[in-house]
């Protein structure tokens, strides 16, 4: 079963990536998250995240997150969580008009660790999220605009992630190397060209700046379709702060 779920995604992903009308796209992200330790092996969470464009420094999207997660045995984890996002439309850096949509996410996830090595991590999780978004229209010139109403639809969220620990263990700044590969897809909307959404392919390096501060530096690769047969292909370079309490 699970190969023929690899096959389908592979699939999937190759098929998206044959189609010839892509638009590219640089941006950056900024996030902080912080984490407070509960009782019984539950972690209460909270983050924010500004994406920009390079060019012209125009916001992408602001994310607003709270999750609770609780370990399990085995490296396993499951969790609940809930996002607040908004994007400026028309996904555009160069656009002379700008309007806010926003959008709803209460998702859950499992995810799991595994220790290969000393120095080598394996981790995948699989998140589900229902996607309760703003109904956006245009107005007599074509411009973007906000309608009345929703429409929701499911996400399913399938990643793994490699990382490989560089330092020593008793380095004074431990840092670790990481890739990692996310398939997204989609359904419950007429709206929704098919079901493939995206792929983010990820890599970069995390540093355990002290025992309670965490931080990374990345690059994603971005693929994702908009419409039937029209994709967007963004450069996406990352910095993240992780505070634990």
């Amino acid at each position: 079963m699970k190969n023929i779920v690899a096959i389908l995604l592979l699939v999937m992903v190759s098929s998206a990536y044959a189609q010839h009308d892509v638009t590219h796209q640089d941006l950056y992200w900024l996030k902080y998250r912080a984490q407070i330790g509960l009782k019984n092996n539950w972690t209460l969470g909270a983050s924010i995240e500004d994406r920009r464009y390079f060019k012209n420094n125009r916001q992408h999207m602001w994310l607003y997150t709270i999750d609770a997660t609780r370990k399990l045995t085995n490296g396993w984890a499951v969790g609940v969580g809930f996002l607040r996002w908004t994007i400026n439309v028309p996904s555009d850096p160069e656009a002379d008009v700008e309007v806010t949509s926003g959008e709803w996410r209460p998702h859950v996830f499992a995810k799991q660790s595994q220790q290969w090595s000393d120095r080598l991590t394996f981790q995948t999780r699989i998140l589900i999220e229902n996607r309760i978004r703003q109904k956006m229209t245009q107005d007599a010139t074509g411009n973007p605009q906000v309608a009345d109403g929703y429409y929701a639809y499911i996400r399913p969220r399938f990643k793994w992630q490699l990382a490989y620990r560089i330092t020593n263990a008793e380095a004074a700044l431990p840092v670790s190397a990481y890739v990692s590969n996310e398939v997204m897809v989609h359904f419950g909307d007429q709206r929704l060209p098919n079901l493939y959404d995206q792929n983010r392919i990820g890599a970069g390096l995390s540093f355990e700046v002290t025992q309670k501060l965490g931080a990374s530096l990345g690059y994603i690769h971005w693929y994702q379709q908009q419409a039937e047969n029209t994709y967007v292909q963004r450069d996406i370079f990352n910095l993240y702060l992780t505070q634990k309490f």
